[in-house]
């Protein structure tokens, strides 16, 4: 059968009595391990109730380590606009001050030269620094962790650093409904509404 994206493909039919995040997870290991000629990642599912999350499931399967204090959502089609534009802006997600080691961590990255691996195919959003006006947000730095097929982690360095102008450019190039064979996921918080934030204008100067 041919699927949406006008590819030829291998259909299988599963069912499952308890219907439930794990129950997903047993189901997809079992068809990896029936099929071990073919990569998880390379595998579509369709899943037909209300509780499928993709986000869940990816972490479920482990391959994607977010760190446990973080909370990381799957940005959909929906919402991708919206988040794109508003990467960095202190008015769409809190914006952090770096310390210390971040601080000349950031630094490094910054040079030129940096950006994501092409074998990047989840991308997760921690953070946020150097928050700056609205005018200029881009120029923010986002802390990110990436991964490849199969949930293997990119590059040498975990996490890593880079500026909202090019996370922004690499979810258009590859997350957008007619590409979407990437993804994009965050943890970034929201602001407090009423609570003011310092403003930090990007810059390797203390």
């Amino acid at each position: 059968m041919l699927d949406g994206e006008k590819n030829v493909c291998l259909p299988c039919e599963g069912f499952t009595i308890h219907e439930s995040i794990d129950g997903y997870v047993w189901l997809m290991e079992s068809v990896v391990a029936m099929a071990p000629g073919r990569k998880l990642c390379d595998i579509k599912f369709i899943i037909g109730d209300g509780i499928f999350a993709a986000e869940t499931i990816l972490t479920k399967l482990e391959l994607l380590h977010v760190p446990s204090e973080a909370k990381a959502t799957l940005i959909g089609s929906d919402n991708l606009a919206e988040f794109t534009d508003g990467l960095g802006d202190p008015m769409f997600c809190v914006v952090e001050e770096p310390c210390g080691s971040v601080r000349e961590t950031i630094k490094e990255w910054m040079q030129p030269g940096r950006n994501i691996p092409v074998e990047a195919v989840h991308v997760v959003v921690r953070k946020c620094f150097y928050s700056a006006t609205r005018q200029d947000s881009s120029r923010n730095v986002l802390e990110v962790f990436i991964w490849g097929e199969g949930g293997k982690p990119v590059g040498e360095h975990f996490p890593s650093y880079y500026p909202v102008n090019k996370v922004a450019q690499w979810i258009v190039t590859n997350c957008t409904a007619r590409r979407r064979k990437k993804h994009i996921l965050s943890c970034l918080q929201k602001p407090v509404q009423g609570l003011s934030q310092h403003l930090y204008n990007y810059g390797t100067s203390p």
